[in-house]
């Protein structure tokens, strides 16, 4: 039997050369011995099953292993086991890997050790669980208060700022002077993954406008001589020079817009989001901590900043959203028009502009146990004060109805419907011809699956969802039907109408019964929302 030498024997020099000319044996290089498998660990993200950081939270892994030159990994969420990244390894044979969770959740760090010879170890797998990601820092509404939603940061006023104008939902700030804006003490470190973003609106594009900043690191801003909107950032080493991520299309004068800046330090990368969808990012940027936070100005640079822009619902997190988040925070719904149809006399407010419109002949309070609402006759309607929404970007709109027919016709009969230059953009209706509830614009329609009930209160929802490209229709608060859409209209000087369709050729479609409780919001109700409002209070 032949007895494998143990580990570490060596043959004399003298018994190998004689082996050698003998013819008995060849020289070969000593096989490299196959290199253990890494030691792994983190502080951020201990072993599962223990819970740690969240979803944009940047996490450090540490890897160890002996007589190595580097380790090849992947993360299971990115690549499964390709383990087609690599980290050089210190002298010590140790390295670390740098890396920000977009899901919650059980995730695996795969790696193997490689040593000079290039063999690679068995594979060792790191399981974690991560976090949801946590909610903002701090979010100010901007509603009559400069605290945030949670009664702290504060934020002072500097120069004159309105705090009564209308913003993408609600109210909003708005700023005209080159030195008016809003400041605080900065609720995140910018050295560290975060994110802040806005809803904006400027009234020209001759200026620059600065939207929200963190003191002079990082800043949400109008470009006014790109014309497009763009999130920079300062470096530690040059706090004057921001590098600039700019969006792909020109800024919309006029529109309310909502801004996405975002950090992440493993790739040290900052990107910009528009209304939800990502336009640009930057990498190499080293962050570092800012003091303020500044709405309505720009840290680094205040010059050439005078002039009208609206600033409305600020958040910031002390982590970096995902693309997922970041389309929901830019589809929320803001409310642009409230009439709860529960007075009397002559005309009816808005809840949200406090303006008031006029009911007409035809149109008559009616009460129904301890509410009041309002009934048609079927030849009349009622125009109230446009909503400022744009039928080519996301909006929600609902309505209770009850249709007092004895029973079913092939006339359509309209609820509620979005009027520009007498022609109607959408309509919320009876179909007449398939006897259900419908949901009409620019051609598309959706509609209940079954008839709708005679002389019954029905909650009616309408969304337009432009990021999904589709509109759907809930009944009574359940999501019923969708179809896909990509139209709409751009125009924003449109009328709210109730009880009628309009068009060139004349108005039709006269409501029959009672309307109550109309709501109208820029973005896309949730489905949580819906329901919870499907009780006529």
């Amino acid at each position: 039997m032949r007895h494998k030498p143990a580990r570490g024997f060596r043959l004399p020099a003298l018994v190998l050369a004689l082996a050698v000319s003998a013819g008995f044996a060849t020289p070969a290089a000593h096989a490299a011995e196959v290199p253990e498998a890494p030691l792994i660990s983190s502080r951020t993200y201990p072993p599962a099953p223990h819970p740690g950081g969240g979803v944009g939270v940047a996490g450090a892994f540490e890897l160890q292993a002996s007589d190595v030159v580097k380790f090849v990994y992947s993360f299971s969420h990115d690549s499964g086991e390709a383990l087609d990244h690599e980290v050089t390894a210190d002298a010590d044979g140790k390295a670390t890997i740098h890396w920000t969770p977009r899901a919650s959740g059980v995730q695996q760090l795969f790696a193997r050790s490689v040593n000079s010879a290039g063999q690679h170890s068995a594979q060792q797998r790191y399981e974690f669980f991560v976090l949801p990601g946590a909610g903002a820092v701090a979010h100010w509404a901007l509603d009559y208060t400069w605290v945030d939603t949670n009664g702290r940061n504060p934020l002072t006023s500097n120069g004159f700022v309105d705090g009564h104008a209308l913003g993408h939902g609600n109210r909003a700030v708005a700023f005209d002077g080159q030195q008016d804006h809003l400041s605080g003490v900065a609720p995140v470190d910018t050295s560290k993954n975060f994110t802040v973003s806005a809803w904006a609106k400027v009234d020209d594009a001759a200026r620059a406008r600065g939207i929200v900043a963190l003191d002079d690191s990082a800043g949400l801003y109008y470009d006014s001589a790109a014309g497009r909107w763009a999130f920079g950032m300062t470096e530690a080493a040059d706090k004057t020079a921001p590098r600039v991520a700019l969006s792909r299309d020109a800024a919309l004068v006029g529109v309310w817009t909502h801004l996405t800046g975002t950090y992440e330090t493993t790739g040290r990368t900052l990107a910009l989001h528009v209304d939800g969808v990502k336009q640009a990012e930057v990498t190499g940027v080293e962050g570092w901590q800012a003091a303020r936070l500044l709405v309505g100005w720009n840290g680094w640079n205040s010059a050439n900043l005078d002039g009208a822009r609206t600033v409305d619902e600020v958040r910031v997190h002390q982590r970096t959203l995902n693309e997922a988040e970041i389309r929901k925070v830019a589809s929320d719904a803001g409310l642009r028009s409230h009439h709860k149809l529960n007075g009397g006399g002559g005309f009816t407010p808005d809840e949200v502009t406090g303006t008031s419109s006029a009911i007409g002949p035809g149109v008559e309070w009616e009460e129904d146990g301890d509410d009041r609402s309002l009934r048609f006759n079927g030849e009349s309607y009622v125009s109230l004060r446009g909503p400022r929404i744009r039928t080519d970007r996301s909006f929600s709109v609902s309505a209770w109805a009850r249709l007092d027919l004895d029973s079913h016709e092939d006339n359509a009969r309209t609820v509620v419907s979005l009027v520009h230059d007498n022609t109607s953009l959408l309509d919320v209706r009876y179909g007449g011809a398939s006897k259900k509830w419908e949901f009409v614009i620019a051609g598309t329609t959706v509609a209940t699956a079954y008839r709708a009930e005679l002389q019954e209160w029905t909650y009616l929802t309408a969304v337009h969802d432009k990021l999904n490209s589709e509109i759907r229709l809930y009944f009574n608060g359940v999501y019923v039907t969708k179809a896909p859409f990509t139209g709409g209209s751009a125009e924003t000087e449109s009328d709210l109408e109730l009880g009628r369709r309009a068009s060139a050729g004349g108005a039709d479609s006269f409501w029959k019964g009672g309307i109550d409780d109309v709501r109208v919001y820029a973005g896309v109700l949730s489905e949580e929302q819906i329901l919870a409002q499907a009780v006529r209070a």
